[in-house]
């Protein structure tokens, strides 16, 4: 496996999220926050593609306001 530069930014940057997102939510006791974060700390190791890397995390990112909206 080679290692791509954007590759390896984006899951600097959404693992940078995550961590914000876990630790938001552990002392604020948001659980949307606590999961999405834990989420976006992980899912860097099983993705290769940059493309997908960036999609999943925008997803993954935009998560816990989602569901506090829908909730």
């Amino acid at each position: 496996m080679s290692v791509d530069v954007g590759w390896l930014i984006l899951v600097l940057f959404t693992s940078g999220l995550g961590l914000i997102y876990f630790n938001f939510g552990r002392k604020n006791s948001r659980p949307a926050f606590l999961f999405f974060g834990m989420a976006l700390m992980m899912y860097g190791y099983f993705i290769d593609s940059t493309l997908a890397l960036g999609l999943i995390g925008a997803g993954l990112a935009a998560g816990p306001f989602l569901v506090t909206k829908l909730v």
